[in-house]
């Protein structure tokens, strides 16, 4: 044979190259043979040198050779560094595709097919799926016509293409091409196995293998595992026989793993994975270089295991071994194994995630990032999808951290990165993009932007719709975005919205549980468990009771076959009906079910208790009020104290705090407790933040100790708590709490037995001729305490203050109504003079006398009596406001800081009529309620423009230009704010929109009312935030304002304040003050443009030579003779200090 013959039979598939490149050295010419010796070296050949080759056989043979070294690097392209893999392989495309046209010009078809194998897998590593699956078609075409001549020798070939094939049938989720091609594979090596077990066996139960991880992806979870366990019994017996095949036997065990979890067989789970893991430690220790990757990919698999099923501190080990093993590698190895360190710690940082360690989860998902962007730089196409992946992580951490501007903004930049890369792989990339504007649209609603929430809700419905044509593996995913669209109409309280998308998804998921109710039952129980609490909310109750029995039903039989997995669904159900019949007022039904659920806890708490006993904790409660409302105290107590054994045991501290506030309305014990051990569960969790939220959440708790407290100093403590977040009503030694953050035992000793510590203090003396007064509204009576210079004491009175508070309220709205529709109101005026004076009266005596003796009276009202105006209280025949130095105060602490900050007034912001941008001077909204007719404020934008013609260094933002955002930016430089517009509830100020800023974490819940409202306009849904924009309290507590800046709110309701269900300082005037100011004048009722613009100009009129409160007072007067009505000048409250002196 000539040489040229010898190299193109070693060309040949299944020939070796090297023995014939031997040969033909033998029998070439001189020249050849030197080329041939030197070989790969001397092939170093330019564009020119391979058009000349390309001229003859010979050449042609050459190139060959050339192009089968470039391809065979291209197929080793993982030794070679990480900044080389991609033109490696791109070399080896090349090469190839090139080599496999040389062939065909030369009819030799074998060469020709198995260089465009060659080009298809290069393509695939490359992620270039539709050209690999082109390339690999010709392949297969090629080999087909082969194998039709010589099956022996070509059936091998066609059955690996064709694995290959299935492999991007499977990526891009072609399920049903990906089983055809998996079929063809399996049985053509079944075939050869029966001639060659020793060959062929390890290639059939690696095709089981593709096979069976298909089945468990669409779920068809028996053929699965049938698929599996004949790769299992292959690798057990080949193992035996030869240890080369441990590796592929682990990686079986690991599959049976995977399946196990997806169809949620923990236990068997569990089993298969530890099987593999001692496979692969062995194997490690023999040769950690090569077998230690694989270990550390099993021990992520457990650490997913284990964190799904709530096996936290287990999974946090397996995890952490793991990246031990990743960074060692890396150290080695960096360019292969660092990206498997920033995968680690995605995995690391999710579990911290899912268990609220945050600054553990951002620490490690940030460094993830770090190196994937790092890697990202130098190989865009390869790791930019791993930045997504982890930014998208990081989204979803801040999202339940609550850090809102932080979780858009890394959704939004993982969205990006996705649409780039689907639009050089769409088919790859596009159900990534339908993701996370799903999870978009979770955070959107979360934060209550309605607009843009349905706008990613239908977004990501279109996409993975598109997907779902082409893939029914994407119809789940159609139905969870349904349901997160139908959870997001109904928090809009957009019920019929909501029940039509909640009844498509249940029907797409009845569609897919006919054809597989193993795998689709449970998505159907779930779907018609959200229709249920739907329903419950609208007070459907038949309908809600109809569905939840469906859901039960289907959980029951789910439960028969895996009760391991499905129990927690029964018993969340029955909680469910539960509520249900509680809130329906069938309480032997809900006894019943709340009883059935608590067994099942139960059961599922012995086996997992970190995961189950809160929950068992949470239906004994709720069992406790259900027995407590119809009075079973007996069984109530019970129950109750079950919760608290738990709780304590389980260390949930603040689930033991509201335990014992339970108990506590059995009786009169436990009170202090309750404080106690709340106060330190907010204190033990480190979290400034959610310390907020703790505290307000639990108020009953404080309320309820105020009922038998009789130490004056004791309840200053627990009042000042109540009014103000930052403040416990105990002083913790802070050394102490320290330490027991990181020791559990110190907490237990802690929580057992509380130390002594003395109640908060009074940061300063009461001056003589002042009087500091609490007021507390509690459920059988009002709670007065008195601070004095002499000192304090408690009063208890009937609720008749607040009566004859409501009375003056209704009186108040007589004359709003009658000042709109310009009646004569002095009837009304003189039955409001006469009710103030009745409702003095209902003080305890001894307050009426120190409010007639004392020249300076400070309000401190809680949220239900800050509503009344106290100024209105009548003493020597009038209202105190026209003769005495009236103030209010959230706290004593409050006003001790104001006292601190001096009034100096030198630089002026005003704000007159915010306006959007339309022509109408009237605009409405509805939906949930209404909101309006908002009206455009001529004389507001007259007060403003005055205003600035005589205040210091003016600013003014009139109309469509006082946008939220420009006067968030100017507020801090100025020492005076004055805003004539519109206010909502005492907690928001209307400002030109759109909205377009991430609301703060603790929103006003008044505020979902105006996100949620809408217009029609043209015949189109106008949302409010899409015309107007707002600063809430919020807002203002994380804007800096100059120190002892002056504010005055001309705008409705700005007074209002309320502190429930949040925990943190609720209302405008409050947070001015908390943030820096030393004045704020507001209202508690809704203003008229006229009178307010009046009231305003009189007022800083007066403030130019004397006090802020003696200029409000002569105001008042002043007000008062032009307009007599009360509602024209007693509803401006003044939150400030008392002794301020002359101002401008």
């Amino acid at each position: 044979m000539s040489w040229e013959d010898i190299i193109l039979e070693g060309l040949k598939p299944g020939n070796d190259f090297l023995t014939s490149l031997s040969k033909a050295r033998e029998v070439a010419p001189p020249k050849i043979k030197q080329i041939l010796i030197d070989f790969p070296i001397s092939m170093n050949y330019t564009k020119k040198d391979i058009e000349t080759l390309k001229r003859s056989r010979q050449g042609i043979i050459l190139l060959l050779l050339y192009y089968f070294w470039l391809s065979i690097c291209g197929e080793a392209f993982q030794i070679f560094p990480l900044d080389e893999q991609k033109r490696i392989l791109e070399k080896g495309v090349k090469a190839s595709i090139e080599a496999s046209e040389l062939a065909s010009s030369i009819n030799e078809k074998e060469i020709e097919a198995a260089y465009l194998y060659r080009g298809g897998r290069a393509l695939y590593d490359l992620g270039k799926l539709q050209k690999a699956e082109t390339t690999f078609r010709k392949a297969l075409k090629e080999f087909s016509a082969l194998a039709e001549k010589n099956p022996r020798v070509h059936d091998p070939h066609t059955a690996s293409i064709l694995n290959d094939l299935g492999l991007i049938y499977y990526d891009t989720k072609r399920f049903l091409q990906a089983e055809k091609a998996f079929k063809e594979a399996l049985k053509k090596y079944k075939v050869l196995a029966q001639v060659n077990p020793r060959g062929y066996d390890h290639f059939t139960a690696l095709t089981l293998n593709n096979l069976g991880a298909l089945y468990s992806h669409v779920q068809a979870f028996e053929k699965s595992e049938k698929c599996h366990g004949k790769a299992l019994k292959i690798y057990r017996r080949l193992s035996k026989g030869d240890p080369d095949y441990s590796p592929s036997l682990a990686t079986t065990l690991s599959n049976l793993g995977n399946l196990y979890w997806t169809m949620k067989f923990f236990g068997k789970s569990e089993e298969f994975y530890r099987e593999a893991l001692t496979i692969r430690r062995r194997l490690a220790d023999t040769n950690p270089d090569a077998y230690n990757p694989s270990l550390a990919t099993t021990l992520s698999n457990v650490g997913a295991l284990y964190s799904d099923i709530g096996k936290f501190s287990e999974a946090e080990n397996v995890f952490k071994e793991a990246l031990i093993i990743r960074r060692t590698l890396a150290q080695n190895q960096p360019d292969a194994h660092i990206h498997y360190v920033a995968k680690t710690l995605d995995n690391l940082g999710n579990l911290y995630s899912k268990t609220d360690t945050f600054s553990e989860a951002e620490k490690a998902l940030k460094e993830a990032l770090t190196i994937k962007r790092t890697l990202a730089q130098k190989h865009p196409d390869r790791f930019n999808s791993e930045v997504a992946l982890t930014l998208r992580n990081l989204g979803l951490l801040y999202y339940r951290a609550g850090k809102t501007v932080q979780s858009e903004k890394a959704f939004n930049e993982s969205l990006k990165k996705y649409r780039e890369l689907a639009r050089k792989n769409p088919e790859v990339y596009k159900a990534d993009i339908g993701g996370v504007l799903n999870e978009l649209g979770v955070f959107y609603n979360m934060i209550q932007r309605f607009s843009q929430a349905e706008k990613a809700f239908k977004e990501a419905l279109n996409i993975t719709e598109e997907c779902a044509e082409k893939s029914d593996a994407y119809t789940d995913d159609v139905a969870m975005i349904l349901n997160n669209l139908g959870a997001l109409y109904w928090d809009a309280t957009e019920f019929s919205k909501a029940e039509e998308v909640y009844k498509e998804a249940l029907k797409m998921t009845r569609k897919l549980e006919e054809k597989n109710p193993d795998a689709y039952s449970h998505y159907v129980a779930a779907a018609l468990n959200n229709l249920g609490n739907l329903y419950y909310d609208m007070d459907e109750f038949l309908k809600a009771e109809e569905v939840y029995t469906e859901a039960l039903e289907k959980y029951r039989a789910l439960a028969e076959r895996n009760p391991d997995v499905y129990k927690d669904g029964v018993a969340d159900t029955l909680h469910n009906l539960g509520a249900l019949y509680r809130k329906s007022r069938q309480f032997l039904k809900a006894e019943k079910a709340s009883t059935e659920a608590l067994v099942m806890m139960r059961s599922l708490a012995r086996k997992n208790p970190d995961a189950y006993n809160p929950k068992v904790a949470m239906v004994l409660n709720n069992l406790g009020a259900l027995y407590q409302e119809i009075n079973n105290f007996s069984k109530a107590e019970k129950m109750y104290k079950e919760a608290l054994k738990i709780t304590e045991k389980e260390e949930l501290w603040l689930s033991l705090a509201a335990t014992y506030h339970n108990i506590s309305t059995l009786s009169n014990n436990k009170s202090e407790e309750a404080i106690h051990i709340l106060e330190l569960g907010i204190l033990f969790s480190g979290e400034k933040k959610y310390k907020y939220a703790q505290k307000g959440r639990r108020e009953s708790i404080y309320l309820r100790f105020l009922k038998y407290v009789d130490d004056p100093q004791r309840m200053v403590g627990i009042l000042e708590a109540l009014r103000d977040p930052d403040l416990l009503s105990l002083q913790w030694d802070l050394t102490q709490i320290q330490k027991a953050r990181e020791n559990k035992n110190l907490q237990k000793k802690m929580v057992k037995n509380p130390p002594k510590i003395s109640p908060l203090s009074i940061p300063f003396q009461i001056p003589g001729d002042s009087i500091f007064l609490y007021m507390q509204k509690m459920k059988d009576d009002i709670l007065y305490l008195v601070m004095t210079e002499e000192g304090a004491k408690i009063f208890r009175n009937t609720l008749e203050f607040a009566d004859f508070g409501e009375k003056l309220l209704v009186n108040l709205r007589v004359q709003m109504l009658g000042a709109m529709y310009n009646r004569d109101l002095c009837d009304v005026v003189t039955k409001f003079d006469r009710i103030s004076t009745e409702w003095t009266h209902t003080l305890p005596p001894e307050i009426v006398k120190l409010l007639g003796e004392k020249e300076t009276i400070v309000f401190s009202p809680d949220a239900a009596l800050s509503y009344f105006p106290l100024e209105g209280l009548v003493i020597d025949g009038e209202p105190i406001c026209l003769s005495k130095t009236v103030v209010r105060a959230t706290s004593i602490h409050q006003l001790h800081e104001i006292t601190s900050n001096p009034l100096v007034i030198d630089s002026s912001l005003i704000v007159g009529n915010p306006w959007p941008s339309t022509d109408e001077d009237s605009v409405m909204y509805s939906r949930p309620s209404t909101v309006g007719p908002i009206r455009y404020l001529e004389n507001a934008e007259k007060e403003a423009q005055t205003l600035a013609g005589y205040l210091p260094n003016p600013k003014t933002l009139l109309n469509a230009l006082a946008t939220a955002d420009t006067f968030l930016k100017e507020v801090s430089n100025y020492s005076l704010i004055h805003f004539a517009g519109h206010g909502y509830l005492g907690r928001i100020l209307f400002f030109s929109g759109p909205m377009t800023r991430v609301p703060p974490e603790f929103e006003p819940e008044e505020f979902s009312q105006l996100r949620k409202a809408w217009r029609s306009v043209n015949g189109k849904t106008k949302y409010m935030m899409d015309e107007w924009d707002f600063i809430t309290d919020t807002d203002i507590l994380e804007t800096p304002l100059k120190k002892g800046a002056f504010v005055f709110l001309s705008a409705c309701e700005t007074g209002k304040h309320k502190y429930a269900g949040g925990g943190h300082f609720q209302g405008l005037a409050q947070a001015f003050l908390k943030n820096g100011a030393s004045n704020v004048i507001s209202s508690l009722i809704s203003l008229y443009d006229e009178p307010s613009r009046d009231f305003a100009l009189s007022f800083y009129r007066n403030l130019s030579h004397k006090s802020v409160s003696t200029a409000l007072q002569d105001t008042r007067k002043i007000m008062k003779k032009k307009y007599k009505a009360h509602v024209y000048w007693l509803p401006y409250i003044h939150y400030g200090s008392p002794l301020e002196p002359d101002s401008l």
